[in-house]
């Protein structure tokens, strides 16, 4: 009677010794495969665009009898996001050109006010092909103010000075590469003992993305 007892505990003790390697690997290629299966872990990178805006600017404040006339800036941006993500944060260094147009009556003289700013923006909605950000800048500015008559031969002058700006926009992916960016943004500048001056411009431009990837396919909910 014993010795049938200690056989059925030794098949016993046989048979789990043979099925726990199997379930360990078994449950070791379950665990392989589910690891597999997952997204890849998200790494930071460094995400970089460049484009070129043109629109209008609409003096506010500062110009007396001065007209709006166009503006442009060209601007090189660095997002730092995660892999299948748009960055939130994104860092823009541009530079604004706003030629002005004089008073009437006012000849032989032009001016012309040059920044470059550096913003952060803050990507606040963001969808599948589209996202709107806002975000402060600031920079360094300057007064470009040339003079060429017979009376005066040719005089140049250049005055600097530090402002701010906010920005308000959106984006628009065309594709991987390339989006529509159209913007709001507002200039304050104060020349030291002189005036304030407050500039509006609208601007619409292009963005080139330089990292092949599809970004429209990104979303901040992944």
């Amino acid at each position: 009677m014993t010795s049938k007892k200690n056989m059925s505990v030794f098949v016993i003790a046989l048979a789990v010794s043979l099925m726990i390697p199997r379930f360990l690997q078994a449950e070791e290629e379950f665990l392989i495969k589910e690891e597999f299966s997952k997204p890849k872990a998200r790494r930071h990178m460094l995400v970089f665009s460049g484009g070129g805006y043109l629109g209008r600017n609409q003096l506010l404040a500062g110009y007396k009898d001065y007209k709006d006339n166009f503006s442009g800036h060209l601007e090189v941006r660095m997002g730092i996001a995660k892999s299948r993500k748009r960055p939130d944060i994104i860092i823009g260094l541009n530079y604004d050109y706003m030629p002005m147009i004089l008073p009437d009556g006012i000849y032989g003289m032009s001016e012309r006010i040059a920044s470059l700013n550096l913003n952060a923006y803050y990507v606040f909605y963001a969808q599948r092909r589209i996202n709107f950000f806002a975000g402060p800048g600031f920079g360094y500015y300057f007064d470009l103010l040339s003079m060429d008559t017979p009376a005066s031969g040719k005089i140049e002058h250049q005055y600097s000075f530090i402002g701010f700006n906010l920005v308000l926009g959106g984006q628009y992916y065309i594709n991987k590469s390339i989006s529509l960016i159209p913007i709001l943004k507002y200039h304050q500048i104060r020349e030291p003992g002189s005036f304030g001056a407050k500039h509006l411009v609208l601007q619409v431009g292009c963005s080139y993305n330089f990292v092949e990837l599809d970004w429209y396919k990104w979303r901040r909910d992944y």
